[in-house]
């Protein structure tokens, strides 16, 4: 019962939103509950003037101030605008401030009010534009008291008294600036301290599914997208092809050339597989040495495997040098095998890889620089 009050408080008081700094949450707290105050004190200050004072004309502006109050709160729970709330509120308070001690500056019951102004302020708006408020209001004070000396309280209010308060309201008010000072300083500091966190983690997230050398997606990466991409073509009844492709006689053209040679040809390799696999759900991986992989959902086997043998034909075109290659003309080659499936519930990671693999193998020992199709289903 208790988790059940305090969940519809916390609903009440944050308008049931979601938050991305504390900032907005501290500030929507504190608006509901301001409002959500001032909506009872005007509430009981109409009934009280209506029926047992019988100060209607009061009861009225009561009324009126109550019905633009609700009106603020009901606009702040549609729109969610901290900033327009903010200000209308302090607003409205500031008001009934200045007409309460108007009426009733004269006894110290009146004056005592003014402890509030820098809260509603300051508070709500932030230390620049609730400290011009807060001058604004007690500027007016200030007149008002100074008009009032030898009249208040019953001629007792002099020049002491009004050094009095202004001296207290004014270090009040300094000391509500330099709170939301330090707040919005320490917020400030906060979020540069999740941004370089988001930076790092971005950083972190890349490096753990982004092989370094090729910029493409690694094998960890592969094994957890997979289920995602299968999941996708079964619920989209389309066909999804796996394939693995294998650069010919790869270790032949490191101990020839050298390992930074073989660096810059599976660069090259990569970026013809990146640029091919353009559509948002192909995916294409580096999964180890010389061996890469690649996924497309297709509603067309014909057009996959077009595509496919065209991706051969634009790797031998780029004629990179191999003269270590057991094939008759002396550039680097790719081999592929492919399996196609129509996804099904009992489709995964471990049956593309075994069938994919089968598929290489055999297009390796038919003579390589060629690809295999394997299609199911």
């Amino acid at each position: 019962m208790n988790l059940q009050i305090k969940s519809k408080v916390k609903q009440i008081l944050t308008s049931d939103l979601p938050f991305t700094d504390k900032v907005s949450y501290r500030k929507t707290i504190l608006l509901n509950t301001m409002l959500l105050f001032l909506l009872f004190v005007l509430l009981f200050l109409t009934i009280f003037n209506l029926i047992t004072l019988h100060h209607y004309t009061t009861a009225l502006f009561d009324f009126i101030a109550f019905v633009f109050t609700l009106e603020i709160l009901g606009d702040f729970k549609r729109n969610n605008n901290i900033q327009r709330t903010s200000i209308l509120t302090s607003i409205i308070i500031d008001i009934l401030l200045i007409l309460f001690v108007s009426n009733h500056g004269q006894s110290h019951l009146g004056i005592i009010w003014l402890i509030f102004v820098p809260f509603v302020n300051i508070l709500p708006n932030g230390k620049n534009i609730g400290l011009t408020l807060s001058i604004i209001i007690y500027s007016y004070f200030y007149y008002l008291a100074y008009e009032g000396l030898g009249l208040w309280n019953d001629g007792y209010w002099n020049y002491t008294d009004l050094i009095r308060l202004m001296l207290s309201t004014s270090i009040l008010t300094a000391l509500v600036y330099l709170m939301e000072s330090i707040s919005e300083q320490a917020d400030k500091e906060l979020k540069k301290v999740r941004m370089r966190e988001k930076v790092i983690m971005k950083k972190l997230n890349t490096q753990a599914t982004t092989d370094d050398l090729t910029k493409m997606y690694n094998r960890r990466y592969f094994t957890t997208i997979t289920p995602s991409i299968i999941n996708t073509a079964r619920r989209e009844n389309e066909y999804l092809t796996f394939f693995i492709i294998d650069i010919d006689f790869f270790k032949n053209y490191n101990d020839y050339y050298g390992h930074q040679a073989g660096d810059e040809a599976l660069q090259k390799v990569a970026q013809v597989l990146i640029e091919f696999m353009h559509r948002r759900n192909d995916f294409v991986f580096r999964l180890g040495g010389e061996e890469f992989a690649g996924l497309i959902n297709s509603k067309n086997i014909e057009q996959t495997h077009r595509w496919l043998t065209t991706l051969l034909e634009t790797v031998a075109s780029l004629e990179i040098e191999h003269l270590k290659t057991k094939l008759d003309k002396k550039v680097l080659t790719i081999s592929c095998g492919a399996f196609t499936t129509k996804a099904n519930k009992n489709t995964n990671v471990n049956i593309l890889y075994k069938i994919g693999d089968k598929a290489l193998y055999q297009a390796k020992e038919s003579g390589r620089n060629k690809i295999v199709f394997i299609n199911e289903g």
